[in-house]
């Protein structure tokens, strides 16, 4: 299987959990939208917080069987490396925000996670031209699902949170970056924290991927984000939103025409 996909620029990244029960109504709209869609730079990723591999592939399989490409594994175990077989996209983390024992335990996770898919590479296990992206990944608020996973500490400093993000940047040049408020987060909204999305966007590269997303909940977040940062790959993350009201799917991937 080789991927035949290409996207670059800003577009909207459509965050499912098979687990969640808006699941299959994020699946069915975006069915429902296939070709309309089909002209939007929209990615699709599949991800959840300790999903298990067989659901994580099951989702991949779910989107790529309906057309709808292309398909980002966002894993959380090391499973997940397995799980992206066929997926159009491995987005593989460097955590720069975790604390404690859980914190410990999610960079070993990690760690584990990226030499399975490092020895799945090397023995021809992906697709041909699969996409590796990997990612500079803070997380600012420690009381969201994926903060306490992670033991991650909220910021709501923006010099420390730049700062920390700079510092996990420089272990890592050649990564992409993600700034994520967390799935309801109320301290870090990712709408609210546009000064921290600049200064982080001054410390890319030009040529990376800047992922934003935490507690969307209108496209006229989105539209502020998108009219303040000059960056050119900036993907905007929204999972929840769409899981509630999947309708608005179409409305917000009117904003990423290719």
């Amino acid at each position: 299987m080789t991927t035949h996909y290409q996207l670059s620029g800003r577009r909207l990244a459509i965050l499912a959990d098979r687990e969640k029960p808006g699941y299959r109504k994020i699946l069915e709209e975006c069915k429902r939208l296939k070709n309309y869609l089909a002209d939007k730079n929209v990615e699709y990723w599949s991800g959840g917080t300790g999903i298990s591999g067989e659901q994580m592939r099951m989702m991949i399989e779910d989107f790529n069987n309906a057309g709808l490409r292309p398909t980002i594994c966002f894993p959380s175990l090391p499973d997940h490396a397995e799980s992206a077989r066929k997926a159009d996209c491995l987005f593989r983390p460097y955590l720069a925000n975790t604390s404690g024992v859980r914190g410990l335990l999610a960079k070993i996770l990690v760690f584990w996670g990226r030499r399975k898919s490092e020895s799945l590479r090397s023995k021809g296990g992906y697709p041909e031209g699969i996409e590796i992206r990997d990612t500079v990944y803070e997380i600012l608020d420690g009381s969201t699902s994926v903060g306490k996973v992670t033991g991650a500490r909220t910021i709501e400093d923006d010099i420390e949170a730049t700062d920390l993000f700079e510092r996990e940047f420089e272990k890592h040049p050649e990564a992409h970056g993600y700034l994520e408020g967390g799935s309801g987060t109320i301290k870090s909204p990712i709408y609210k924290r546009t000064d921290l999305i600049e200064s982080v966007d001054s410390v890319l590269p030009e040529d990376r991927i800047l992922h934003i997303g935490g507690s969307i909940k209108d496209i006229s977040q989105v539209e502020s984000m998108d009219d303040r940062i000059a960056r050119r790959n900036l993907v905007f993350v929204v999972g929840n939103l769409f899981e509630e009201q999947p309708e608005k799917i179409g409305d917000f991937a009117a904003l990423f025409p290719k």
